[in-house]
């Protein structure tokens, strides 16, 4: 994103901000790069989606645990534990959103779920949309 004076985010405007996994710095002003707002929490409900409990240290018990899932069959019953855990996962570890949809569809040719989060911010009533494709990696 650019800052422009008709596009530039002032202080007041960001509500939540998270450092991007890697701590890249940018390349102009050599600050470490971060998500704000919207980006911030989607970032972090798909890091907690894709992380398995025991994964992060000093925090074990964080995480969806849902790759256990991927080697089940891949059936509607299995989408829809996949779905209740994601669900579980957002309102226990995610304390800025509030899910209001979660859809999962299996794709039986291609062996993946393509998972479909509908959540709003704590502070704001619009909805944001988060598409994640879980496969099996082995």
């Amino acid at each position: 994103m650019t800052a422009t004076s008709s596009n530039r985010i002032k202080t007041t405007d960001i509500i939540y901000s998270d450092f991007l996994n890697d701590l890249v710095p940018h390349p102009v002003h050599k600050d470490i790069v971060r998500y704000i707002n919207e980006h911030a929490v989607t970032s972090s409900i798909r890091n907690l989606i894709l992380t398995d409990a025991g994964e992060r240290l000093y925090t074990p018990d964080v995480g969806g645990s849902i790759r256990s899932l991927l080697f089940e069959n891949i059936n509607g019953a299995t989408a829809e534990s996949i779905s209740m855990r994601i669900q579980l996962t957002i309102s226990k570890y995610e304390p800025r959103a509030m899910a209001l949809n979660v859809v999962v569809v299996p794709y039986y040719d291609s062996n993946a779920y393509v998972v479909t989060v509908t959540y709003s911010l704590i502070n704001k009533s619009d909805p944001v949309t988060v598409n994640i494709t879980l496969n099996r990696v082995r």
